[in-house]
């Protein structure tokens, strides 16, 4: 969960500095009669603030469907063997029947 909440930092971060670098190339377009020059070099280091962010993002979701997977693992086994853990009385199963 730490690993998590550091990444979203993290993408919160780069995602803040690809829309700042967004606003000053659009400033400086603005300032230089759009001049193509200062523009497209400050367009390209927003991108580049980006695709941080992007890839953080998928890290994040492979993170926890992997969490999800390990969770749904262990409460299975917990009802393939009821003497590992507590053996819920109305619960569902893989095959979606009830217990009883």
């Amino acid at each position: 969960m730490k690993y998590i909440r550091i990444l979203n930092l993290l993408k919160k971060i780069s995602f803040g500095m690809s829309i700042f670098l967004f606003a000053v190339s659009l400033l400086s377009a603005l300032a230089n009669n759009f001049e193509v020059k200062s523009t497209v070099g400050n367009l390209i280091i927003a991108f580049i603030f980006l695709i941080p962010g992007l890839v953080i993002r998928k890290v994040i979701k492979g993170i926890r469907i992997r969490r999800l997977a390990e969770q749904r693992e262990k409460f299975y086994s917990i009802l393939e063997d009821p003497d590992q853990g507590i053996f819920p009385a109305n619960v569902i199963l893989k095959g979606n029947e009830t217990c009883f």
